[in-house]
């Protein structure tokens, strides 16, 4: 649960960075668009003085003048950093339908509902997201989780596989895997996945504690 909300926090902070949508919204920009645009600067610079409260405001604002798919994403990121979790979930939401192409929008989505413990509805939008872009090997990681809160095992481990096969410096993925392995007392497959993070990342701590474990035939959590 703590890895799902760093990586929401991380998704916020990009969506907050003001980066554009891979997908363009409109070919024309028109007046209403320019005067909406005028809101949503206003609401990025408030944002970046973390004044969120007026941020939210000025993105009203832009959404009434005219609902874009950009201005529904930077107001959901605003709810997220303000622990609105279900409104940052009805902006990303109105995203979607506004701009159904656009796979980021079905990610965030995605990592609001694993930390809502909606592991279904995670796997659907992962699924989405994946159908739009195959290339994203944490995306195949992340509903990989899912798969395994729910005890969906082969499905997980599948996914956790083509995420360290396309991604293999990634050492959540490979994390990942070794928790399924571990839970399944697959403890030599686990000792091997927690050995390549450690050399990814050898200062995480979660990880030595884990293999020791596993080295010793113990589940997780079987320390005493």
């Amino acid at each position: 649960m703590i890895r799902s909300l760093l990586r929401l926090l991380a998704a916020v902070a990009l969506l907050l960075s003001g980066a554009p949508a891979l997908a363009q919204e409109e070919d024309s920009i028109d007046r209403h668009a320019l005067a909406a645009e005028h809101f949503i600067k206003r609401a990025m610079r408030l944002s970046a003085d973390k004044k969120y409260e007026d941020a939210l405001t000025q993105l009203d604002k832009a959404l009434e003048i005219k609902p874009a798919a950009r201005a529904y994403r930077m107001r959901g990121a605003v709810h997220l950093r303000l622990g609105n979790r279900l409104l940052a979930l009805s902006d990303f939401s109105n995203c979607i339908e506004l701009d159904p192409k656009e796979p980021t929008h079905y990610i965030t989505r995605a990592l609001i509902y694993q930390v809502e413990n909606k592991n279904e509805e995670a796997i659907a939008d992962y699924s989405s997201a994946i159908k739009l872009d195959s290339k994203k090997g944490r995306w195949y990681s992340s509903r990989g989780l899912s798969y395994m809160r729910i005890g969906e095992y082969d499905k997980a481990e599948k996914d956790f596989d083509q995420a360290v096969k396309m991604e293999p410096s990634y050492a959540e993925g490979i994390f990942n895997r070794a928790l399924l392995r571990h839970n399944l007392e697959r403890y030599d497959e686990a000792v091997e996945d927690y050995r390549l993070v450690l050399e990814l990342k050898p200062k995480w701590t979660d990880v030595r504690r884990n293999m020791l474990l596993a080295q010793n035939r113990k589940p997780l959590g079987g320390d005493s």
